[in-house]
């Protein structure tokens, strides 16, 4: 914001110098690790911070922890991902539900979404001529904006009489998948026969292979975030499958030549530099007790090979 706001933040913070916000980031080795970041939660919170802004991991896990932080007077702002707790400060984020169904056949110049323009699983019901079946792999089954993502696109899809999800896979499933996997490929072996497979030894990859081919008649794939979206490109490419029509969600510059390479059809492309913009002023606010709108949207951008070098783009690439 301006140096004046900039300065009554700092004085109601009680911070000195240059810094006028003092902003501690921490976060989980990897993006899905909910015991970890519940554990950095309880030592941040034992800090007794001004205010506590998360992107949670799952809606639930980290409840008690936004109690006990009520408790003590710290307020707790979420972005990205919501929560179930009820007395967040604000939530900032990508309309994931809006997102899960929006994609625009035609880009306006401010590239910036409504929910007056196309959606993306009416998009795909474009592509695919208003017909057939589609896959969904979606990061999770715990976090909000999974399950947002999620509902969106079959919100939209259920609007389409000769269109339907047939495959519904959450990444958090993979020991399920596999014991399935390996159940089948094991009939008919003993016990003891060295051809038996196990189920640990079966990744992401190989269930989404699976997937892929026990369902010839698939026509469209949906993918939820960055892992997923480039994971599915990765085996679709193994497998020289040419013929899908896919949409993705998330996308930096490895994603934007998935484009180039008719990979991927289109990129729903979040806004992250506006969302820790947001998130941030949305803190200060809390702490001078100014207020914030319950929900803040971040805005996104749909992205297809024909705008992906378009300037505005580039505020969208993570």
């Amino acid at each position: 914001g301006h140096d004046n706001g900039g300065h009554i933040y700092g004085e109601k913070a009680c911070y000195e110098g240059d810094d006028k916000i003092k902003l501690v980031f921490s976060a989980p080795g990897t993006v899905d690790d909910m015991d970890e970041q519940v554990s950095i939660l309880d030592e941040e919170l034992a800090r007794y911070p001004n205010v506590i802004c998360i992107a949670p991991v799952d809606t639930t896990a980290c409840l008690t922890q936004f109690e006990l932080a009520e408790q003590d007077g710290i307020p707790i702002v979420t972005f990205d991902s919501g929560s179930e707790y009820h007395d967040v400060t604000a939530h900032i984020s990508t309309d994931n539900i809006e997102a899960g169904k929006t994609a625009a056949k035609e880009i306006d110049d401010s590239l910036l979404l409504s929910p007056t323009v196309s959606t993306a699983a009416k998009e795909m019901a474009t592509l695919l001529g208003d017909s057939g079946k589609v896959a969904m792999f979606i990061h999770d089954s715990l976090s909000m904006t999974a399950k947002e993502r999620e509902q969106g696109f079959l919100d939209e899809l259920s609007t389409h009489a000769n269109m339907e999800a047939t495959v519904i896979y959450h990444f958090d499933e993979l020991e399920n998948m596999a014991e399935i996997i390996a159940d089948e490929k094991n009939v008919g072996l003993a016990e003891d026969d060295e051809n038996r497979v196990l189920a640990e030894d079966f990744s992401q990859e190989d269930v989404i292979t699976y997937i892929l081919e026990n369902n010839p008649d698939l026509k469209g794939i949906y993918t939820s975030n960055l892992d997923t979206t480039q994971l599915l490109a990765d085996v679709l490419t193994d497998l020289e499958y040419n013929d899908l029509a896919f949409i993705g969600f998330d996308g930096g510059k490895n994603q934007l030549e998935l484009l180039t390479d008719d990979i991927v059809d289109g990129l729903i492309l979040q806004n992250p530099y506006g969302m820790g913009y947001a998130t941030v002023v949305a803190a200060g606010r809390t702490i001078l007790d100014i207020g914030n709108e319950a929900f803040i949207d971040s805005g996104y951008a749909w992205v297809t090979k024909t705008n992906m070098e378009d300037k505005t783009v580039e505020k969208f690439i993570y």
